[in-house]
């Protein structure tokens, strides 16, 4: 049964629906919560429905949001979330649809906030 919320879910976010395969994803892992590919699947999502989340002045995506990890924390923290992050969703290995592309955004992430200096203009705006 959490296979078939699996692809439900894909389907979603095939069709561009975000918050709905994201919700599938997360039934089929409460279904299934020892199940590994489920919850990386639920992790490609969140971080596609995390990007499109925007700050309403400045349209910029919160990336500290796509990565998980809040404005306080310090530099090693990004780093650290990257790293479990790009570990977890394995675009290499996974069969999402979104795993390459949710690999882009949270390396994107990373870039401006694990620099200092693009951290900084990025917190100003």
């Amino acid at each position: 049964m959490a296979e078939g919320f699996l692809t439900v879910s894909e389907e979603h976010f095939l069709a561009g629906r975000l918050k709905e395969a994201y919700h599938m994803a997360k039934l089929a892992l409460s279904l299934d919560p020892n199940n590994t590919v489920i919850d990386r699947y639920t992790a490609v999502y969140r971080i596609h429905l995390a990007a499109t989340k925007k700050h309403p002045i400045t349209g910029e995506i919160d990336w500290y949001n796509v990565l998980g990890v809040q404005p306080d924390d310090p530099d090693h923290r990004v780093c650290h979330g990257f790293r479990k992050m790009a570990n977890f969703i394995d675009h290499y290995n996974l069969c999402a649809a979104g795993a390459d592309s949710a690999y882009e955004l949270i390396s994107r992430a990373v870039e401006i906030l694990a620099d200092p200096c693009s951290r900084a203009k990025f917190n100003q705006r």
